[in-house]
């Protein structure tokens, strides 16, 4: 669990909200916080304990995710579209209009969720 909250493995993109609080790196949700610009789309959720947040631009452009799982932890990794996209085609196997909501609960259903999530991100090089 210890690598979910390590900076330098996962970079900016990925992050627990304790590392936040610790003086962490700027994370892509603060910066889209900050831009008036965009806004959140409703939560999309994938299973009891993970949804994904969609960042839209004024276009109703995708800018990026936030997948979230909800557990004790509390961790959350974000993605720029382009990286989002790569995850959908790449390790699910879908196209990025694709409804992502059963190939990525399927996927979720194999082991330890958060932690295969960030392993394949990492093991792609996805940040």
């Amino acid at each position: 669990m210890g690598a979910l909250l390590d900076p330098g493995r996962f970079g900016c993109a990925k992050f627990c909200w304790e590392q936040r609080k610790l003086g962490g790196c700027i994370v892509y949700c603060d910066q889209w916080l900050q831009d008036k610009s965009l806004h959140k789309a409703a939560a999309v959720e994938i299973n009891s304990t993970t949804n994904v947040q969609y960042w839209l631009n004024e276009n109703e452009q995708l800018v990026g995710v936030c997948v979230n799982f909800e557990l004790a932890d509390d961790v959350h990794y974000e993605l720029n579209t382009e990286n989002w996209f790569r995850f959908l085609r790449e390790v699910l196997f879908i196209a990025p209009s694709s409804n992502c909501v059963v190939p990525f609960r399927d996927f979720l259903n194999t082991a330890a969720p958060q932690v295969d999530f960030g392993m394949v991100l990492d093991a792609k090089r996805i940040e």
